[in-house]
C-alpha cells in the first residue's frame, strides 16, 4: 500500500513538471559591443518551478548552418533560482563577426533526471560604414585631393581586418595610379580611420583632359557586404590659358574684322555670282529648249561682266554694286525659271492625259492599231519632255491629236461599213436549219454596235476620249459576234456529222471562209473597206463543199453513222473478235487479224485499269483510316507513307500470286 501510494505521487509531479511552460523574454538578445558582456535573461513560467541549469556554458549555439566549440565556450550561463534570473557572459572574441546565433540551454526540472532545453536567440549586428567619394582634382601644378574616410556609424559594432582592393582607373595599370595600404584596417564601434594613398605622378600625367572616374572596394567579415568608393579625378589645364586665349581672340578678332573684312566681302560677292552662274548651268545642263537656254545666256553674261576683276567701275562702286547687279540676276532668274518649270508641267500633264488615250490597257488590239501613227507622235513628245523642251513637245503633242483624230475618222468609217455587212447573215453564214439560233445570236451583237456606234459618232468625232470608248465597245461586240459565228457554225457541222467536218477538203473551205471573216473584224492588213477582205465565192464553196464530205462519210461509216470524237480508242476497245477456232490460215485476213489483237488488248488493258483503279481506292481508304487520326503533316509522315505505298505490286500478276497462295 505504501509503494502504490508512492507511485501516486511520483506520476502526479511528473505530470505536473511536464506542463509547466518556461520562457525566456527578451529573446532575441542584442550584442551591442565588442567587448565581453553579460545579458540578463527573465524567465516566464506559468508556476513556480524548481529548475537546474548546467552552469558551465550552453548547451550548443550554431550561427545559420555553422556550429562550433568556440560559440559554445563564448556564452556561459548561470542561473539564480531564488530570483529566476539567468545571465548569460558573452565573449564575442569566440564568436564571428556578424551572425544569428541560436543558443539551447540545457535543464531539468526538480529532482527529475529527464534533461529539457531552452532556445534563445543572440544577435551580433554587422558594422555599418560610410566612406566618402574620393576627391583628386589637378589644375597646372596645383592638386588637391581627398583623404579616405572610413566612419563606423551604428555604434554597435567595429569593423576588423578590413580590407582595401586595388584602385581601378580606366587606362591605367591595375592599382598603379593609386597606390592603398595593403595591411588590414580596424575601425571601432561609432570610430572613424583615415587611410592615406599615395598617387604615381608620372601616371597622373598621362590621364586625358577632363573627367576620369575610379573605383575601389572595401571588404571585411563584419560588414553585410563589400562597400564600393568612388574616386573622381579632374585633371585641369592652368587658368592661365584662359588669358592667352583671350589675347589671341583679341588679336585674331581685329584682324578679321578691320584688314579682312573688306576683301571678304568683295570675294564673297563674286563667290555669290559664280554661285548663280553654277546653278544656271547645272540647272539649264539637261535644258534642250532654245528660247529658255537664250535667255539664261544673257543673264550669265551680266553676271560675268559685273565680277569680273577688270571692271575697274564696279571696283570703284563699291561691294554694294556688285552685290545688286548679281541679286538682280538671281531675281530674273528664278523669275524665267519658274516659268518655265510652269510651261513644261503644263506639257507634262497634256502629254500623260493624251498617253493615258492612247495606251489604255483596255483597249483591243483592233482599236490601238488606228492610233499608231498618233502614238509615234506622241512618243516623240514625250522624247523632247525627258530632254525638257516644251517648245518642241507641244508640235508633236499637237500632231499627236490630230492624227488620233484622224485614225478614228477612219475606224468608224470602216466599222460602219463591217456593221452593215455583218447585220445581213446572208452575205456571209452558210445554209443552216431553220431552228439554228446562230444568226439571231450574232445579230444581238451586231444590233448592240449599230446602237453605241449611232449614239457616239452621229456627228462625227466630238471628244477623241469618248470616241475610244466607244470604238472600244464596238469592236468588243463585234469580236463577241465572231466567236458566236464561229462556235455556232463549228457545232452545227460537228453535231451534223463530225467525221465529214474533220475532211481536209472541208477543212481548207471552212478556214478560208473563217479567215476572211476574222480579217475582216481585225482588219489586220488597215484595208479601207471591209469588203477588201470578203469574196462571197468562198461562202459558195462551203456550201458546196459540204454535201460532198458528207456522201463521203457515208460510204465509210454507213447511212447516217457518225465517228465519235474518240473514235479511235472506240474502235481500240471494240475491234472485231477473236477468228473461230478452224479458220484456215489461207482464210486469216492481216487487217482482220490487227483488229482481234486490238480487240483483245483493249479488254485487257479495260480489265487493268479498273483493277487498278479500285486497288487503288481501297488502299487509300486504309492508309487514310490508318494514318489519318494522328496525321500532322512532318516529312517523316509523308517518307513512311510514301514507302510503304512504293513498296506495293498491286498489278494483275501480283494479285494473282497473292490469290493463288496457299493459305
Amino acid at each position: 500500500m505504501k509503494k502504490a501510494l508512492t507511485l501516486i505521487l511520483v506520476f502526479l509531479a511528473a505530470a505536473g513538471y511536464a506542463q509547466t511552460t518556461i520562457i525566456a523574454q527578451g529573446s532575441p538578445f542584442e550584442l551591442k559591443t565588442d567587448k565581453p558582456q553579460v545579458i540578463p535573461v527573465t524567465l516566464r513560467m506559468d508556476k513556480p518551478t524548481e529548475l537546474h541549469f548546467d552552469t558551465v556554458s550552453v548547451f550548443s549555439a550554431r550561427n545559420g548552418n555553422v556550429s562550433a566549440e568556440a560559440y559554445r565556450k563564448g556564452i556561459a550561463i548561470s542561473w539564480d533560482q531564488r530570483q529566476s534570473l539567468l545571465k548569460l557572459t558573452v565573449d564575442p572574441a569566440l564568436l564571428d563577426a556578424q551572425g544569428t546565433y541560436d543558443v539551447n540551454l540545457r535543464y531539468h526540472i526538480g529532482s527529475s533526471t529527464d534533461n529539457l532545453y531552452l532556445n534563445l536567440s543572440l544577435v551580433r549586428s554587422p558594422a555599418v560604414l560610410t566612406v566618402d567619394k574620393i576627391n583628386i582634382t589637378e589644375q597646372g601644378t596645383d592638386r588637391k585631393a581627398d583623404s579616405l574616410i572610413i566612419t563606423e556609424t551604428s555604434g554597435k559594432a567595429g569593423a576588423g581586418s578590413l580590407k582595401l582592393s586595388f584602385c581601378y582607373v580606366p587606362g591605367v595599370p591595375k592599382g598603379r595610379l593609386i597606390t592603398l595600404p595593403q595591411q588590414p584596417i580596424d575601425v571601432l564601434p561609432g570610430g572613424q580611420t583615415t587611410v592615406a594613398y599615395h598617387i604615381d605622378e608620372d601616371l597622373f600625367k598621362t590621364l586625358p583632359i577632363g573627367e576620369t572616374v575610379g573605383k575601389l572596394q572595401l571588404t571585411s567579415n563584419s560588414i553585410a557586404a563589400p562597400i564600393p568608393v568612388q574616386v573622381d579625378i579632374w585633371n585641369k589645364r592652368s587658368r592661365w590659358w584662359i588669358v592667352l586665349t583671350v589675347f589671341t581672340g583679341l588679336l585674331i578678332g581685329t584682324l578679321v574684322r578691320h584688314v579682312l573684312k573688306d576683301k571678304k566681302d568683295r570675294e564673297q560677292a563674286r563667290l555669290n555670282g559664280l554661285q548663280l552662274v553654277r546653278d544656271i548651268k547645272d540647272y539649264t545642263g539637261t535644258i534642250e529648249d532654245p528660247k529658255f537656254q537664250a535667255a539664261m545666256n544673257a543673264i550669265v553674261q551680266d553676271v560675268l561682266t559685273a565680277i569680273a576683276p577688270s571692271n575697274n567701275a564696279v571696283l570703284l562702286a563699291g561691294v554694294s554694286a556688285i552685290t545688286d547687279k548679281i541679286d538682280a540676276a538671281r531675281k530674273k532668274y528664278n523669275s524665267q525659271k519658274d516659268t518655265f518649270e510652269s510651261i513644261l508641267n503644263t506639257s507634262k500633264t497634256n502629254y500623260n492625259s493624251l498617253k493615258a488615250e492612247l495606251f489604255d490597257d483596255s483597249l483591243l488590239p483592233q482599236v490601238s492599231r488606228i492610233l499608231a501613227a498618233s502614238q509615234q507622235s506622241l512618243n516623240k513628245a514625250g522624247e523632247k519632255l525627258d530632254a525638257f523642251n516644251p517648245t518642241e513637245a507641244e508640235v508633236w503633242l499637237s500632231k499627236a491629236k490630230d492624227q488620233e483624230k484622224a485614225g478614228l475618222l477612219s475606224y468608224i468609217a470602216y466599222i460602219n461599213s463591217l456593221i452593215s455587212f455583218m447585220n445581213s447573215p446572208a452575205n456571209y453564214l452558210p445554209a443552216l436549219p431553220a431552228g439554228n439560233d446562230t444568226a439571231a445570236v450574232i445579230q444581238s451583237f451586231t444590233q448592240a454596235a449599230q446602237s453605241t456606234y449611232s449614239a457616239s459618232f452621229s456627228m462625227g468625232v466630238q471628244d477623241a476620249k469618248s470616241a475610244l470608248l466607244a470604238a472600244n465597245s464596238i469592236q468588243q461586240d463585234l469580236n463577241a459576234a465572231l466567236d458566236k459565228l464561229e462556235t455556232g457554225v463549228l457545232n452545227f457541222y460537228n453535231s451534223g456529222n463530225a467525221l465529214a467536218a474533220n475532211h481536209p477538203d472541208f477543212i481548207a473551205a471552212i478556214t478560208k471562209w473563217f479567215d476572211a471573216l476574222k480579217n475582216m473584224v481585225n482588219n489586220t492588213d488597215a484595208k479601207l473597206q471591209p469588203v477588201a477582205y470578203w469574196n462571197p465565192a468562198l461562202l459558195t464553196a462551203l456550201n458546196a463543199v459540204w454535201p460532198n464530205v458528207v456522201a463521203v462519210s457515208q460510204i465509210t461509216l454507213g447511212d447516217g453513222e457518225s465517228q465519235a470524237a474518240f473514235a479511235f480508242a472506240a474502235r481500240f476497245f471494240s475491234g472485231s473478235g477473236i477468228p473461230a477456232p478452224g479458220t484456215p490460215l489461207a482464210d486469216l485476213d492481216l487487217a482482220d487479224l490487227d483488229d482481234s489483237y486490238r480487240s483483245v488488248y483493249g479488254q485487257y488493258l479495260q480489265s487493268n485499269i479498273i483493277q487498278l483503279l479500285a486497288l487503288t481506292l481501297l488502299i487509300g481508304l486504309g492508309g487514310f483510316l490508318t494514318y489519318g487520326k494522328n496525321f500532322v503533316g512532318y516529312p517523316e509522315e509523308f517518307i513512311t507513307i510514301f514507302l510503304l505505298s512504293f513498296s506495293l505490286d498491286i498489278t494483275a500478276d501480283s494479285i494473282a500470286q497473292l490469290r493463288n497462295r496457299p493459305a
